[in-house]
């Protein structure tokens, strides 16, 4: 199935001060290593977004990823995430799965995106898988290409979450159990920088 990995790069990364894809993390960034984990782990191109002040540097920094990568802008990404999100399904609208991810989740591994990706395979009638961490909902969300294009729809407009979409009674989840605790752990802020660079005792992320 075609796949098309989403990562949201877009945000103004105010509470952190700089930007964060352009973040290192595990030998490359936060942005090099979503792009890489995703098409190590089954998605046949990447599509970034990006977007306000720090557009230029990412862009820059994007072009130099290796596979296939696409760079789409946001112009206007204070509405949120799902309008970032928006702008990557119109930029791929033809893809039957879409792995949104965002760049500020930096822990998620290639096991982790080959597991939902197994999951929608073997249960085709479900329209969202959800890696799900300690009973929490984590990232990246995989979306079936019907159910993400309600997203550029009429009334899909209208929504203000990718959540609220997966709260529609008609849109059939799968939560997908995963062990690896980085999937519910967004970096915003130095002080969670900080932690995520120091390991707990057994090389578990704290908390």
């Amino acid at each position: 199935m075609s796949t098309v990995g989403l990562i949201l790069a877009a945000g103004d990364s105010s509470r952190m001060g700089e930007a964060k894809a352009l973040l290192p993390f595990d030998g490359a960034t936060f942005l090099g290593h979503a792009a890489a984990t995703l098409h190590a782990g089954g998605a046949h191109e990447v599509v970034i977004v990006v977007g306000g002040r720090h557009r230029a540097a990412i862009e820059a920094h994007a072009a130099t990823l290796p596979g296939p990568v696409v760079v789409v802008v946001n112009e206007d990404p204070a509405e949120g995430p799902i309008s970032s999100v928006r702008v990557g399904l119109a930029a791929r609208p033809e893809a039957e799965l879409y792995l949104v991810q965002p760049v500020d989740v930096p822990g998620v591994e290639r096991g982790d995106v080959a597991a939902l990706l197994r999951a929608a395979e073997e249960r085709p009638e479900v329209d969202a898988v959800v890696p799900s961490v300690a009973m929490r909902r984590g990232h990246p969300l995989l979306l079936r290409g019907g159910t993400a294009r309600r997203l550029l729809s009429v009334e899909g407009r209208r929504l203000r979450s990718v959540r609220e979409l997966l709260a529609d009674d008609a849109v059939r989840l799968h939560h997908e159990v995963l062990g690896n605790r980085a999937l519910i752990r967004d970096i915003d802020t130095p002080e969670e920088l900080g932690a995520l660079r120091r390991p707990a005792a057994g090389g578990d992320l704290p908390g």
